[in-house]
This record gives structure tokens, C-alpha cells and sequence, in this order.
């Protein structure tokens, strides 16, 4: 018998990540989206969850480097 595993994320925090001081993002259940203009950070969005949910994956895990923290003006 092959087993269903379903995930639903609620709630993305980010702090000090890519180009993000402080974001929450809430998701519903069902099909979510995530739109933004060029360098609005969806990518990045996307990014920080298959970095979290996928890290054993050779090809999607990423290392933090210095670049991963926010460097806002005044900074």
C-alpha cells in the first residue's frame, strides 16, 4: 500500500534572508501564488522553502553564504 504524505505550510517568516529584513508570507490551503515584479524576491521566496523543506537533495541544497543576509541601506 503506498502511503499519501500531504505538507501545508501556513506561515513563511523570513529574517535577514536574501533581500527580505522581515516578511511574512500566510498561505491558504490549496494553490497558492506568489507574484512580484523582477527582483521583488519570488525566486527568493522560493528558494528559503526548498532550502528547508529539500536540503538532502544534492541540487537544491544550498549552503548560506554571505550573500543569503539582508543588506539593507544603513546596514
Amino acid at each position: 500500500m503506498d502511503a499519501e504524505i500531504r505538507v501545508h505550510i501556513s506561515k513563511l517568516t523570513l529574517i535577514n534572508y536574501r533581500n527580505f529584513a522581515n516578511a511574512t508570507l500566510r498561505f491558504s490551503k490549496g494553490v497558492n501564488t506568489i507574484i512580484g515584479e523582477n527582483g521583488a524576491g519570488t525566486s527568493n521566496v522560493l528558494r528559503a522553502i526548498r532550502l528547508l523543506l529539500d536540503d538532502n537533495v544534492l541540487r537544491a541544497s544550498y549552503k548560506l553564504n554571505e550573500l543569503d543576509f539582508y543588506r539593507g541601506l544603513g546596514s
